[in-house]
């Protein structure tokens, strides 16, 4: 909660923010408050973390659509986000949101804080195994 509070009141005490960086942080505090089981104040920040563009390469509004319906648990609308995500015009292998939506997906019934330490665990033992080879 101490980090979400932290970038609440960096976005309330900056008005030199740009949009992007007001999004980022918006989407930053979603991420703190969804580890620390709030939803409802994850989901808030969430929904303004969403891009205005249609030029939207990565589908980050997908990725953020998928985040906040994990958090509502409504695993069918997470499927059709997690979907549209795998459009993205990246190499699957550089989409980092869709390997995140598809966590999100394997474990409905985890927590947003499970998952993430999951993650970063898994990309841990990634990037030993890949110094091991050198």
């Amino acid at each position: 909660d101490q980090a979400a509070n932290l970038i609440e009141a960096y976005l309330g005490g900056r008005g030199d923010l740009t949009p992007g960086n007001k999004q980022m942080l918006h989407f930053h505090a979603g991420q703190m408050w969804a580890m620390g089981d709030q939803a409802e104040k994850a989901i808030g920040h969430f929904k303004k973390s969403t891009k205005s563009s249609k030029n939207d390469f990565m589908r980050w509004n997908d990725y953020v659509e998928g985040t906040i319906v994990f958090l509502e648990k409504d695993s069918d609308k997470l499927r059709s986000a997690r979907d549209k995500v795998s459009k993205a015009k990246v190499p699957v292998s550089f989409n980092k949101n869709l390997v995140v939506l598809d966590m999100l997906l394997k474990a409905p019934k985890t927590s947003y804080r499970e998952i993430f330490e999951a993650l970063i665990k898994k990309s841990a033992e990634k990037a030993r195994a890949s110094a091991s080879k050198n």
